[in-house]
């Protein structure tokens, strides 16, 4: 009966969503698949169902392209209820808001994939540890999920992470290499500096998790982190977000002594979080898809908590957390009322903004363009993209003086530490807007 409830709700709430087209990345990937000469890739049955379900290859039909994804997400949802026996906990799994980028996105399959082969894992344990190692074929969120394993009575599997680390070691070192060339060394290294700003980004999750806010594309919290001085010691600061981050790592251990259900329930959540908690940091951009596997965790706990305070308090966050979600579902249903959504509920973040001002261009409506940059720069001084299609559009408008001063306004805002490499970048986009002007 409980496996029918849960699939009866994600297919009550999830199904509308059958209706809704692609959006950012989705796009992206069906245009690029297309271009694609289908010789640079292996065409065996396994490695087609690969980039079937990495988004690589997206299916033609939409429609089942969501099916897709819904069916993935109520499959995690079922298989958490038989790895831990609460139908509840799968309930406020199902519709919380923070795992939208899995449960709607297409894009997010991935991470829903690696969530089932870890609650495989967990279920046929031990000999469910070769579900785990399929996970780095799909995603590397699972890295350190043998912890868990091992916590759980397993213990010998406490040497496969390191193990995987130093045979895949070379191949992860070449990946990281090719993220971290964006980015500034301050981010991509290990110092004791970081502590407060790990913390504050284990407490930043757990509210995430646990109090699903608005949607956003992209999490602006310290996004200016190790680029900006004044962020960055803000990010060094040990303040209050920082506290709470300590009093939970310190607090779980100690919870195990208390009631080892929530213990469990709690480090699986900081367990998974660990990944993305920016020990050593490829990028300090937080995306919500990032959430799911620690939720499983997270609301496996919640269930328990709110058990002991009432049998029927969880029917509250349940309404809740649907709610909402239903609320702000419709925001995927195309990619004009997605990236609207984005700039209106998270205006200070420059992503969603550069994707409707270059869908603009790209549709010739360059006055629609211009309005969306003067929108967007009124609330982000700093961005210097923002500043650099200001400057190409203004340029294209005929006020060529104007422009210089806006490319000039962008190469101050890379200088003060925006990014590396990209000073050089915007020097070469102004060099081109000039000579197609002259031309």
């Amino acid at each position: 009966m409980e496996y029918l409830i849960i699939l009866g709700v994600c297919l009550a709430v999830y199904s509308q969503s059958w209706n809704y087209g692609p959006v950012v990345d989705d796009i992206g990937n069906r245009e690029k698949y297309k271009l694609r000469p289908s010789v640079h890739y292996s065409n065996s049955f396994l490695a087609r169902i690969r980039r079937r379900l990495n988004g690589q290859a997206p299916f033609e039909n939409i429609y089942l392209d969501r099916a897709i994804t819904v069916v993935i997400h109520t499959a995690v949802c079922l298989l958490m209820f038989e790895a831990f026996g609460s139908l509840v906990a799968s309930l406020l799994f199902a519709v919380n808001v923070s795992n939208n980028q899995v449960s709607l996105w297409l894009n997010g399959k991935r991470y829903g994939i690696n969530a089932i082969l870890c609650l495989l894992a967990f279920i046929f344990a031990p000999v469910g540890i070769l579900f785990w190692f399929i996970t780095p074929w799909f995603q590397a969120s699972a890295v350190v999920f043998p912890i868990l394993l091992a916590v759980k009575g397993y213990w010998y599997f406490a040497i496969v992470p390191p193990l995987a680390l130093v045979v895949g070691g070379g191949y992860l070192r070449k990946w990281m290499d090719g993220r971290a060339s964006m980015v500034k060394l301050e981010l991509k290294t290990w110092n004791y500096h970081k502590i407060p700003f790990i913390l504050k980004t284990i407490a930043f999750y757990f509210f995430r998790g646990l109090i699903p806010f608005v949607p956003v594309m992209y999490i602006t919290y310290l996004k200016h982190y190790g680029l900006i001085k004044k962020h960055s010691d803000e990010a060094y600061r040990f303040d209050l977000p920082a506290l709470v981050g300590l009093l939970l790592v310190l607090g779980i251990p100690y919870l195990y002594l208390l009631n080892p259900t929530l213990f469990f329930g709690l480090l699986w959540w900081l367990v998974m979080s660990t990944v993305y908690s920016n020990w050593t940091s490829i990028t300090v951009i937080f995306a919500e898809r990032y959430c799911y596997l620690p939720n499983i965790g997270l609301m496996f706990c919640l269930a328990k908590v709110l058990e002991i305070i009432h049998p029927s308090a969880w029917l509250l966050v349940f309404g809740i957390y649907l709610a909402r979600l239903i609320s702000y579902m419709p925001m995927y249903k195309d990619i004009e009322t997605y990236l609207k959504h984005h700039t209106d509920t998270d205006p200070t973040h420059d992503c969603a903004w550069n994707i409707r001002i270059q869908n603009a261009l790209f549709a010739g409506d360059i006055l629609l363009a211009q309005r969306h940059v003067d929108e967007a720069i009124s609330y982000i001084k700093d961005s210097p993209r923002l500043w650099v299609h200001k400057a190409a559009i203004t340029y294209t408008l005929g006020r060529k003086d104007m422009s210089a001063q806006f490319f000039q306004k962008a190469r101050e805002c890379a200088v003060e530490g925006f990014r590396d490499g990209l000073l050089p970048k915007i020097i070469e986009i102004e060099r081109q807007t000039n000579q197609q002007g002259e031309q």
